[in-house]
């Protein structure tokens, strides 16, 4: 007969007894049975607080609940099953060997825990059992009790665990004398999460296409899940066209899909792009637009130095400001013609592709209005403009877009004015009379007075060189006053000629307002070559006038008046 096999075992779970030595020993030669032996058996019978198996000795072997790896019902008969010896005792007349299902779970698990521990990673699964002082308790393959730190829960977000759940966890301590297993969640997160990213940075690309998730939205852009990190999808990455970089259109815990602009491993960071997925407008740009051809485009922005144009998504043309009108523009004029969001045509002047520049112009379009500029406006008629600036000689009045003549001051008023401002305002409106036009230097020349009729032409005909006129002090320079006759004719009286008292200063004699009576000296008038003078003096008023009453006093007041009588009355005078 062979050589029987050694069927006592250790604890440890490595010698087991099995159905093939209990036959072996049949004879009566089956060896003694010890605590700690591993025996292999089928269930027998099932009770309420345990289950009987028959292992093949005359005694069967009974597993309380306790030291089952489940509940009794669950079991059927004739299922196979390992257990270890705990006891052999007696009931009664008949020997009881209680035997433990559990123990031989936990055996094995201890070895695949150390197993565990003697690899780089340490890495087991467990199932989070309770809570209890300091942390957790886990049962490592659900049955081996080990310890979970606080500390070791996991990340700083996770605030705690959920009873029953199955996780990964990093071995710490090991010590079965002991009966001692400290485990870490946090551990294996952190290391996984190193492994995951250090794996994807290695295989990550420029121009790869991912699909995430939006995590977070913030003024600048928003954070997507790629998965071991977080990309940033920048605002300006949206789209080509700039009006539609907005993140409204972009929801949180949606999915998109994104291309890897750039990325860094040693910063973790990865810059991502929507845009980019399809191509750069001004990549073909110089195949659909030239210098010359004219085009739509929509109104995007107002600038300082003139208008942004759209002219398809992602590219914009710039319309400067000597670009729009064909005369004077200002940010104000062109806010108050312009709104974003209109639609403009436009003419191509230039296109740069390397600077992603087109140069536009909206006047051309238009054409220059001195082209026909005879046509519109003849000389002789009134017309309708808008008083763009105010000169120390005159005003610059607007007819149309292009189109300025200049009233100067001598043609504002029929009177004498000092300053085109007692005439007319900026941004008034006012009606003029064209005197010339200049096409070639783009010139014309207007008149605001001539709307009226010339008041001289009246006077003329009543007012004579030796006229006595009373009129009104309306201005005193140094050199003389002018004084107005009335019906917007002014004369001018010299300073000699106001007193015959000699002064150097009008001002010393007489001020603005003053009612005086003045002899007309001097009277010119030539409408032809715009002649328009009158001189007026006060002294040879007054002379006339003291001839006057002293011949009225010799003649009339005193016929027997003597010689002497008249030097009398000289020397008093």
């Amino acid at each position: 007969m062979e050589e029987k096999k050694d069927n006592i075992n250790k604890a440890s779970g490595e010698n087991e007894i099995t159905m093939e030595d209990v036959v072996q020993t049949m004879d009566g030669s089956f060896p003694k049975l010890k605590r700690s032996v591993v025996v292999e058996g089928v269930v027998k019978k099932i009770g309420e607080n345990g289950i009987f198996i028959d292992f093949g000795y005359k005694t069967e072997g009974f597993i309380p609940q306790s030291e089952l790896l489940e509940k009794s019902e669950s079991y059927e008969i004739g299922k196979k099953l390992k257990a270890l010896i705990l006891s052999l005792g007696k009931d009664s007349e008949e020997q009881i060997i209680r035997i433990s299902e559990k123990r031989v779970k936990l055996n094995e698990i201890w070895k695949e825990v150390e197993r565990a521990f003697r690899t780089e990673e340490k890495y087991v699964k467990g199932i989070v059992e309770k809570r209890i002082k300091g942390g957790y308790n886990v049962l490592i393959d659900g049955y081996l009790p080990a310890f979970l730190p606080t500390s070791h829960k996991g990340t700083p977000k996770i605030k705690s665990l959920r009873k029953g759940k199955e996780l990964e966890f990093k071995l710490l301590e090991v010590n079965r004398r002991k009966r001692s297993i400290v485990v870490s969640r946090r551990l294996y997160l952190e290391e996984k999460e190193k492994k995951e990213k250090e794996e994807f940075f290695t295989n990550l690309k420029n121009g790869e296409i991912l699909v995430g998730k939006v995590k977070n939205k913030t003024s600048f852009g928003a954070f997507i899940d790629i998965g071991p990190v977080d990309g940033l999808l920048h605002v300006s990455e949206i789209s080509w066209d700039e009006r539609k970089n907005d993140l409204s259109a972009i929801k949180k815990g949606e999915k998109i899909k994104v291309m890897v602009k750039a990325f860094d491993p040693e910063t973790e960071r990865v810059s991502l792009s929507i845009k980019r997925l399809t191509p750069d407008p001004w990549e073909s740009v110089d195949e659909r637009y030239s210098a010359g051809i004219i085009v739509d485009g929509t109104i995007t922005k107002i600038v300082p130095f003139g208008v942004l144009v759209a002219l398809e998504d992602g590219v914009e043309g710039l319309l400067r400001t000597s670009e729009i009108f064909w005369g004077r523009a200002n940010k104000k004029k062109i806010k108050s013609v312009f709104q974003p969001g209109m639609t403009v045509k436009v003419e191509i002047l230039s296109v740069n592709k390397k600077e992603k520049k087109i140069a536009l112009s909206l006047k051309r379009v238009k054409g220059d209005p001195w082209e026909n500029i005879l046509s519109k406006y003849e000389i002789g008629n009134t017309y309708d403009g808008i008083v763009t600036t105010v000169l120390p000689y005159g005003a610059l009045i607007e007819l149309e877009d292009g189109v300025e003549g200049l009233a100067h001051i001598s043609e504002m008023s029929w009177k004498h004015i000092a300053d085109p401002s007692e005439v007319v305002k900026k941004g008034e409106k006012v009606s003029v009379k064209v005197l010339g036009i200049n096409k070639e230097n783009k010139r014309m020349f207007l008149s605001l007075k001539r709307l009226t009729e010339d008041p001289w032409k009246k006077i003329v005909q009543e007012v004579k060189i030796g006229s006595i006129l009373e009129c009104k002090v309306v201005k005193v320079i140094e050199a003389g006053c002018f004084v107005s006759i009335g019906n917007g004719v002014e004369g001018f009286i010299h300073v000699s000629q106001l007193s015959p008292e000699k002064a150097k200063n009008a001002n010393e004699v007489v001020k603005e307002g003053n009612i005086l009576k003045a002899k007309v000296k001097r009277l010119e008038y030539d409408p032809e070559k715009d002649i328009r003078k009158m001189n007026l003096s006060v002294v040879d008023y007054l002379k006339d006038k003291e001839s006057e009453d002293y011949a009225e006093f010799l003649g009339k007041k005193n016929t027997n008046i003597t010689l002497a009588d008249k030097l009398r009355l000289n020397e008093e005078k």
